[in-house]
Parts: C-alpha cells; structure tokens; sequence
C-alpha cells in the first residue's frame, strides 16, 4: 500500500501493528491499545487498575447508617456519599414539591395581609 505522505505511516507502542495517523502525535493504533497500554503502566507502578478500583475503594470505606429526612427510612451511606439526605429520588420530589407549595402558601398570605393594610 503507498501512502501520499508516508509520515502519517505509524506503529503503535502497545500492539506493534501499523495504523494511518490522523494527528503527528498518534502513538497507539485504537483506544484499547491505549487503555491496556495504561493498565499495564498501573500494574508496573504497583497501582491497581481501573476496573478494580472500585472494589477496593468501597471495602476502605467504613459505612454508617442515616435517616431519609422525608420518610424517616434508614439508609446506608459511605463516606464519599455523606451529603445525600434523601433515600430515593422520590423522596426529594416529595420534598421539594412540599417546599415548593409552602412558598405559595407564603407569597398568598403575604398578599393578603398587604390588602388588608390598604
């Protein structure tokens, strides 16, 4: 096969077989020779690998137990998701919708009282 511009001719550093560049700085042939290139750099410098980050992650972390501040429901949190207040998505709706009416409920009383004071 002859290329027009035999620079664009590459060999990619993971698998060794050769690719059309589309940029100069191309080195690796498809996006999995460069995430198995990755994984390889990791598990070189003793680092565990994308995929089983997670599982060791969340055995590190030490859980607790919270309540839904909606339902009173008890949820078990970890440590990176301390913040959640709610136990569904449901929860929060609930919640935001109960907000949301209070408001009206506000802004209507409020109304009132400035026409009784006229």
């Amino acid at each position: 096969m002859m290329l027009k511009n035999p620079a664009l001719k590459r060999y990619c550093v993971a698998c060794g077989n050769a690719f059309l560049a589309r940029r100069k700085t191309a080195i690796y042939c498809s996006t999995t020779c460069r995430c198995r290139d990755y994984r390889q750099r990791q598990k070189l410098k003793g680092k565990p690998n994308a995929r089983s980050t997670k599982c060791v992650a969340t055995q590190n972390k030490v859980p607790f137990v919270v309540t839904c501040i909606e339902c009173n429901a008890k949820m078990w949190l970890h440590s990176r998701n301390h913040h959640k207040l709610y136990c569904s998505r449901a929860c929060q709706q609930r919640a935001y919708l109960a907000r949301k009416a209070q408001k009206v409920n506000v802004r209507v009383v409020y109304a009132a009282h400035e026409q009784a004071a006229r």
